[in-house]
């Protein structure tokens, strides 16, 4: 039966004891029916939990993880967002956590690939809430993301910007983009095609999601020639593309198109492309932040800290630095016509004292 693996990244050592997560994982675990035997075994530096299902292994290791583990891990869309951030943290790392998650063989009803990747997820997210990661990688999708983009999913049971690897290719038409999902197939049977939209890349990544979220709830997907998107919004046509050379399995391919079919199906769903924005987002506010630093620093440094502390925002951040700014020109301008006037006045009155001197 397969099993699969995560890794949480560190710049520093991880502070958390590990064997101690066994109330925390069945409290997130018994959402997916999972309920783990009490306490945890230790074996060879690794926290082992275990039920008649499962065996979940967590080993906390203080060296950085070998330079091939992270060969192709920043090429997918989610990856891409983070990019600068996630190339200084895989150089720059020092110690990691490997978690992995195997079925037990003797079972009644077969674990399905599914079942594994949302028990991995449940496990790496009390995991990373624990001892909060610089970064995770996801080898069965190979995508390497920060810390605070897998804590925005960590909510999700089935976060599939997570368990599937989409990818931006090269279009036919110049101003289009067009994405694959190779392995939707290990879940929907085929490939997932976006070929040649004009859809942003944020748009057509979330729509691609909610196909694929979709046909794997549904159990089957849309019809081909049906068509799917909220009711004022955009539209997308699915076509059932037969076996090729290059796709022998076939594929499931959206067109955008400006005519809605008789059969809207899906929409998508919250969370399914908002992590880009979330990350711009991110990048902004901290933009604003650093810039404030050195305009302001006692302001930059507020900044920094709320980023920290709260969901960055750059809306937040772009009114707390405009205000600041706004009152540190009220001041100024009050501080220079106070000047003035002082200044202003001496002259008079040494202008008032000449005459007077003059008088005498």
């Amino acid at each position: 039966m397969q099993s699969t693996k995560s890794i949480l990244i560190y710049r520093g050592q991880p502070l958390t004891a590990l064997e101690g997560l066994t109330n925390a994982l069945n409290l997130r675990l018994g959402d997916l029916g999972v309920v783990l035997d009490s306490g945890a075994a230790r074996q060879s530096g690794a926290a082992i939990f275990t039920n008649s299902q499962w065996r979940i292994t967590i080993e906390a290791f203080s060296k950085p993880l070998a330079t091939e583990k992270f060969h192709g891990t920043m090429d997918s869309v989610l990856s891409q967002s983070s990019l600068s951030d996630l190339a200084r943290i895989s150089k720059a790392h020092k110690s990691h956590v490997q978690i992995s998650v195997q079925p037990v063989s003797q079972q009644a009803t077969p674990v399905t690939w599914l079942q594994t990747l949302r028990v991995a997820h449940a496990v790496t997210s009390v995991a990373a809430e624990a001892a909060q990661p610089d970064a995770v990688l996801w080898p069965s999708s190979n995508q390497l993301l920060t810390g605070v983009q897998y804590l925005e999913l960590a909510a999700d049971p089935t976060p599939w910007p997570l368990f599937v690897r989409t990818e931006q290719v090269a279009p036919t038409a110049p101003g289009r983009i067009s994405l694959e999902i190779d392995n939707a197939a290990d879940f929907i049977g085929r490939p997932i095609l976006f070929p040649d939209t004009e859809f942003s890349l944020d748009l057509a990544y979330a729509a691609a999601l909610a196909f694929l979220r979709h046909a794997v709830e549904n159990g089957s997907a849309i019809p081909d020639g049906h068509s799917f998107g909220p009711e004022d919004g955009y539209v997308v046509k699915v076509t059932h593309a037969t076996a090729t050379k290059a796709q022998p399995l076939g594929s499931y391919v959206l067109r955008s198109t400006p005519s809605r079919s008789k059969h809207p199906i899906a929409q998508p769903k919250p969370g399914d492309g908002v992590i880009l924005d979330q990350t711009r987002e991110r990048t902004r506010s901290l933009a604003i932040s650093y810039l404030m630093l050195v305009l302001l620093p006692p302001v930059g440094l507020v900044l920094l800290f709320s980023n920290a502390l709260l969901r960055p925002s750059a809306g937040r951040t772009g009114l707390v630095a405009m205000s600041a700014l706004a009152i540190l020109m009220v001041i100024g301008a009050y501080t220079f016509l106070n000047i003035e006037v002082e200044n202003t006045a001496a002259v008079n009155l040494q202008g008032a004292a000449d005459i007077l001197n003059l008088n005498d």
